[in-house]
């Protein structure tokens, strides 16, 4: 649905509960919407969906018909990076629960992957700054680059500075900017099932992207995936998990085998899906605390991280994915 079709629908509901002559505007606008829509190539069906969504939000504790909750602010970095991977272009935005959502920062002469890192920490002094919880900071890349290292990259500062390590001083999640309408009704179906839903582990066996497929499919309320594949076999598993629409990916960018599936199962057992990004954090640290053990499973472990509170920068490639959370 076009943004202002969406704006349109929300507004009727939220006056649709505020009298009678509410009402009768309500009454209006979903006549416009309902002729409007159509034109724009949107099925009667997918409004009455985003309706009823829209309601659903408005009767939720501390949401208003927006569908806004109070949060801490968000760091989103579209990130663009240039073949082979080491020289990036970027668009930063801040996303905030009192509704901010902005672009407040461009580069679009390639940069290195240092640089990318001063800009998202000057961003977080200028924009976000004095904040009480640290800001979540978000890279938005396409599904070919989800086996970036972003979460170790840092900021060696001077020598008073003592540099920005943003893997551990923040969560740092990758999130992909490829979500297609053909993945967004796998996603929506596993993000209603995640309070009840087991976690699912994708092993050697799955390498197979047709094995890995089945088993996703047989497992359709799985929301939150490990991986635990050799290394090469990175980047095709978790193009499957994003085309089933599973929201959150572990993953060890090294290691694999049992153990490992098992530690990694371990931290994600029985925590939220909201506090799985700082879980992860937590690990990094832990395996920095800890320099005498190389084995640790903190050490360069990622995380994909697709999850209900998804807002993709406006100005990202695919305009159907803006108009969905």
């Amino acid at each position: 649905m076009p943004p202002l079709l969406q704006a349109v629908v929300r507004i009727g509901v939220a006056e649709h509960g505020t009298g009678d002559a509410g009402a009768e505007l309500s009454d209006d606008l979903d006549a416009w919407v309902e002729r409007t829509g159509p034109r724009l190539g949107v099925a009667a069906g997918a409004v009455d969906q985003f309706r009823a969504d829209v309601r659903a939000e408005s009767r939720r504790p501390g949401t208003g018909c927006t569908g806004r909750t109070a949060a801490p602010p968000r760091v989103q970095v579209e990130l663009l990076p240039v073949p082979p991977g080491h020289r990036f272009t970027y668009q930063i935005w801040v996303w905030t629960g009192d509704g901010r959502h902005e672009v407040v920062l461009t580069q679009d002469t390639e940069v290195s992957s240092q640089q990318v890192v001063e800009a998202v920490r000057q961003v977080l002094r200028t924009e976000v700054r004095e904040h009480p919880e640290p800001a979540l900071v978000e890279f938005f890349v396409a599904p070919a680059w989800l086996r970036l290292e972003v979460d170790t990259w840092e900021f060696p500062g001077d020598a008073d500075d003592g540099g920005f390590f943003p893997g551990i001083a923040r969560r740092v999640v990758l999130r992909s900017s490829g979500r297609t309408r053909e993945t967004y009704a796998g996603w929506k179906r596993r993000t209603d099932a995640l309070p009840s839903s087991r976690r699912l582990v994708l092993d050697q066996r799955s390498a197979d992207p047709a094995v890995a497929q089945a088993i996703l499919e047989v497992h359709s309320e799985a929301g939150i995936v490990v991986v635990s594949c050799e290394r090469r076999h990175h980047g095709t598993v978790l193009r499957q998990c994003i085309q089933a629409g599973v929201h959150t990916v572990l993953w060890h960018r090294e290691d694999h085998g049992e153990r490992i599936a098992a530690d990694l199962l371990a931290l994600v057992e029985g925590v939220d899906h909201t506090g799985i990004p700082e879980a992860v954090r937590m690990e990094r640290a832990k395996a920095l605390a800890e320099p005498e053990s190389a084995t640790h499973h903190g050490r360069r472990l990622s995380l994909l991280h697709d999850g209900p509170d998804h807002r993709p920068p406006p100005l990202a490639p695919d305009a159907w994915a803006l108009t969905q959370p």
